[in-house]
């Protein structure tokens, strides 16, 4: 569950902005993330308390520094 503080009054752009903020954290290591919602489907609710289906997708990589 998450929820989030906004004015917005649309599904999708609620959806998005809670997602963001629970899942894709600043960098705070060498691992960087690149995710992208795929769909989102609004399940029950009203916007003011509603459930939905996010579907993702992401991927990850590694800067490795070697000094020699």
């Amino acid at each position: 569950m998450f929820k989030t503080n906004t004015t917005s009054t649309d599904y999708f752009e609620i959806t998005r902005r809670a997602y963001f903020e629970q899942y894709v954290k600043p960098n705070a290591s060498s691992i960087k993330v690149d995710e992208q919602i795929a769909t989102i489907t609004v399940e029950a609710g009203t916007i003011d308390d509603f459930f939905v289906n996010v579907k993702s997708k992401g991927t990850y990589s590694s800067i490795i520094k070697c000094d020699l």
